[in-house]
């Protein structure tokens, strides 16, 4: 009888195990999910539905899973986090009451840049429900095989429409040759493959890494480039230290990252003489022409960004709280963020705050990365390579990558604490 019972406990989180990783997948390509609902409602007009059905069909599986191994998949560190994000902006709203329209505006709020369920922040709470490295890397494997459809589908929509929507200035949405976001949702996922086909040499692995690197150098920004030289860089180190491979091996990574700053130096001369041996094969586009005519090898007004940015860190020592850098930063750019997630957490948490911050975010990072005892760096490795983005675009606030990293030290955390608890265990039988 006791056999039994036992038996179907572990069937029972089994199940709970396997929804968890359906909510995970969900959750981690969601757009293609709401793409999906937006068909069936049928196409027009209905995108604020579809959303909604997508954050529904995420979150009813995690909580049928919390309800089975409540113990296993309620987070009370998110729980956490959360009130601690809403307390932040409560108490930033109640000092600097002029913060209202910027918190309240429908596009980059807080409610949609921050809160909303589907957004990067709650990227922390699916990776914590992972329990192990390779469970969260083969679920990221999966979402990113489907997540490749939905960029497929982004590039037909773009070469139809024969430019990419993005943002410019104060003037908001504007017509690209190129598309920043999707360079960097790509990014996400291509990095993913690119360890795994490094690391275990699979043909898929390769072959969905070079279609990824692809797909960023075609229609993505230069700064995606930069994220996978300092990957490899990473890796090239770890190689060093560990003495793995030999000095041809090494100089053939090094000889990689050379080749993609090469790359990033010169992406606009590449991508127009690569077009133009397209053109003569008979291989004709009106949108990658618009490719080849668009102007990737400027700063985007980021020295502009930055020199504001300084300047209010230089007035207020103590910081201008959460999302305090929009109300001055949106005078150049719509988005309001700085550019820069160092200078963005020293204007929001302050000098002296944020710097600890940054110090203690930078002491784990190199842990994770180096250390051969962290079993987490198998995923931390790619993803850390990813939140390198944020040093030229984006905004923590909002970046999945980043929350992705946190959640990845906190699993860490709780896996040497386990790891202790067996050894001293061990020690006392």
């Amino acid at each position: 009888m006791a056999r039994e019972i036992s038996t179907r406990k572990s069937r029972l989180v089994f199940n709970a195990s396997q929804i968890a990783d359906a909510a995970f997948i969900c959750y981690f390509s969601r757009p293609i999910i709401a793409l999906l609902f937006r068909g069936i409602l049928g196409f027009v007009g209905l995108r604020n539905e579809a959303e909604l059905f997508s954050i529904v069909t995420v979150y009813g599986l995690l909580l049928l899973a919390c309800l089975m191994n409540p113990k296993q998949y309620i987070k009370p560190d998110f729980v956490c986090l959360l009130v601690f994000v809403c307390l932040f902006f409560t108490i930033t709203l109640f000092i600097h009451p002029e913060y209202e329209y910027w918190y309240e505006r429908s596009v980059y709020g807080v409610w949609d840049h921050v809160l909303k369920p589907s957004n990067g922040l709650y990227a922390y709470l699916f990776i914590r429900l992972m329990d192990r490295p390779e469970r969260c890397m083969k679920n990221l494997k999966l979402s990113g095989w489907i997540m490749y459809v939905y960029f497929a589908y982004n590039i037909y929509i773009a070469g139809r429409r024969g430019y990419w929507i993005g943002v410019a200035g104060q003037n908001g949405s504007a017509e690209f040759t190129y598309s920043v976001t999707f360079g960097y949702n790509v990014l996400f996922f291509a990095l993913v493959f690119l360890y795994c086909a490094i690391r275990d040499k699979k043909a898929i692995d390769i072959l969905t890494a070079i279609i990824g690197i692809g797909m960023i150098v075609f229609y993505g920004s230069r700064g995606p480039m930069l994220c996978i030289a300092a990957f490899l860089l990473i890796l090239l180190i770890r190689s060093a230290r560990d003495k793995v491979y030999s000095a041809k091996k090494l100089l053939g990574r090094a000889a990689v990252i050379v080749s993609i700053v090469l790359i990033y130096t010169f992406y606009n001369e590449i991508i127009s003489v690569l077009m133009g041996a397209l053109t003569r094969l008979g291989v004709s586009s009106r949108f990658l022409q618009k490719l080849v005519n668009g102007t990737l090898s400027n700063d985007s007004g980021r020295s502009v960004i930055w020199k504001a940015a300084l300047d209010m860190i230089r007035e207020n020592l103590f910081g201008y709280g959460a999302m305090g850098s929009q109300h001055v930063i949106s005078r150049y750019i719509v988005a309001g963020y700085p550019h820069s997630v160092v200078l963005e957490i020293l204007i929001d948490f302050g000098v002296f705050f944020g710097g600890a911050l940054l110090l203690f975010f930078g002491w784990h990072a190199v842990k994770l990365l180096f250390r051969k005892d962290y079993p987490w760096g198998e995923v931390f490795i790619p993803l850390f390579a990813s939140v390198c983005s944020l040093f030229l675009s984006l905004t923590f606030w909002s970046t999945k990558s980043f929350w992705i990293c946190i959640a990845i030290g906190v699993n860490q955390y709780y896996c040497n604490r386990r790891n202790k608890r067996i050894v001293q265990a061990s020690w006392t039988a």
